[in-house]
């Protein structure tokens, strides 16, 4: 299964750094020149006591590039990105690998990876499909409102888990992440789902260890390109269903 007909509207990079760096005026300068120097597009700067941000905005477009420092976390975001993803994560982890130089975080206590997309709605209209197909809502149930739905959505939060077995037979599981997700009818097109996941990878890292953004960015594009569109019984047309 895949989300049908899906197109990415933005990824999100978190990182959570601790002990709290420091980021006086300097350290914000270095770290824009570190980026920078990294051939890193950038063409706005603020500039604050507690943090920096920066990055990217096009005028006649919504794609835009945001990246905020701040002495407990890194926060980097893609919005409706124009190139793909391989791109994408490329100039992400060119972005961590320059905080990583400037900054000097002693433990990169978590990471966090949102994948929003949007995807086509059997039928037409996500709202009816949300409503009577997913969460089968009956009729007398919405009529209770009193007018117009429109928007429908839901919303999941799985948490870390671990099961035991005991004996033959049984299977053991553990999954120490934590993942997040939220299915919509998208308010500037009733013909499309927005679907977003986020992916909580709470193993704390060294950052001698970071080698990439890349396999998180995958884990989590996987679950909702899968995982999502298995809940939502709903398959790519290339797929012949």
């Amino acid at each position: 299964m895949a989300l049908p007909n899906a197109r990415l509207r933005g990824v999100t990079v978190l990182v959570q750094l601790a002990p709290p760096v420091s980021l006086d005026p300097n350290t914000q300068k270095d770290l824009q020149r570190a980026v920078e120097d990294r051939a890193v597009e950038i063409n706005y700067v603020r500039r604050a006591t507690e943090g920096v941000e920066f990055g990217r905005r096009h005028p006649n477009s919504r794609e835009q590039l945001r990246v905020s420092a701040r002495p407990q976390r890194l926060s980097i975001e893609e919005v409706f990105p124009r190139a793909d993803m391989q791109f994408v994560v490329k100039e992400m982890d060119e972005i961590v690998k320059a905080a990583l130089e400037t900054l000097r975080p002693g433990i990169l206590a978590a990471i966090t990876v949102r994948v929003r997309k949007q995807a086509s709605a059997p039928g037409g209209d996500a709202r009816v499909y949300l409503g009577e197909r997913v969460l089968q809502l009956p009729q007398d149930r919405t009529r209770a409102f009193g007018r117009p739905i429109h928007m429908v959505g839901v919303k999941f939060m799985l948490p870390p888990f671990q099961l035991t077995s005991e004996g033959e037979g049984t299977v053991s599981a553990h999954d120490t992440d934590g993942i997040e997700v939220r299915i919509e009818s998208l308010n500037e097109d009733i013909a499309d789902l927005y679907v977003e996941c986020e992916h909580h990878f709470l193993e704390a890292r060294k950052p001698s260890s970071f080698d990439g953004l890349e396999g998180f960015i995958q884990n989590t594009e996987k679950f909702m390109d899968r995982q999502v569109a298995e809940f939502l019984q709903i398959a790519d047309s290339d797929e012949g269903s």
